[in-house]
């Protein structure tokens, strides 16, 4: 006989056998993905809360864009070392994770239709959820912001339809990253900026476990 209850603290789910409890062996931490679908599938059938399956999906695709940043920062986080630094792996992970985050809080698009996750979030009345984030994009760096910086770099690579190669010099005008005080300086805001959209992450999929989707609910 087993029995699944909830951590308080992690958050996760928890497997137990009868002589597997906490007297006699830790018990098994449910994987995370299995956990989620695992609550979404509990809080479907049977939470009187109700929200309507287009709300539903919409933050089941926010979760599961949101759920990759946090594999891909995970993963940069592995590669961080002297003798990675500037490496193409590493390069990869840093562009993906700042043009995600410009898409998510600062968004391009001028059509009314597009959305983003501030869009969503402010939708569901959430938007003070973006708060220790917006007080980094605003953070004055020399002539310039974080939230421009951000978006400068997430244009200056070729990947982007946007790519210029003037681009690379405009950021060190502003402020210039080759000196260390300001590297620094620029790399602990990206960090913070990454936390906390980590951190975004699952405080929505702890609000609505319901939205979590499913691979099946993606091809479908």
């Amino acid at each position: 006989m087993r029995a699944v209850i909830k951590c308080t603290n992690c958050k996760s789910g928890l497997l137990l056998g009868m002589f597997s409890g906490l007297l006699f062996r830790r018990p098994r931490i449910i994987p995370e993905r299995q956990w989620f679908a695992m609550e979404s599938s509990w809080h479907r059938n049977f939470s009187t809360a109700c929200m309507s399956e287009e709300d539903l999906a919409e933050l089941g695709l926010v979760f599961h864009s949101m759920y990759g940043f946090v594999h891909g920062y995970s993963r940069l986080t592995q590669l961080m070392s002297p003798s990675s630094n500037g490496s193409p792996e590493q390069s990869f992970y840093l562009n993906t994770l700042r043009t995600m985050c410009v898409n998510y809080f600062i968004g391009t698009s001028s059509r009314a239709t597009d959305v983003n996750v501030r869009d969503i979030l402010e939708k569901h009345s959430l938007q003070d959820l973006l708060e220790p984030i917006d007080e980094l994009l605003v953070t004055q760096l020399g002539s310039t912001t974080f939230k421009e910086m951000l978006t400068t770099f997430r244009n200056k690579f070729l990947t982007h339809e946007l790519f210029q190669i003037s681009q690379l010099n405009n950021i060190y005008k502003k402020f210039d990253l080759r000196t260390e005080e300001n590297w620094m300086t620029y790399h602990l805001l990206e960090r913070g900026l990454f936390d906390h959209t980590t951190k975004l992450f699952y405080s929505l999929r702890e609000r609505y476990p319901e939205a979590w989707l499913s691979l099946a609910d993606l091809k479908s």
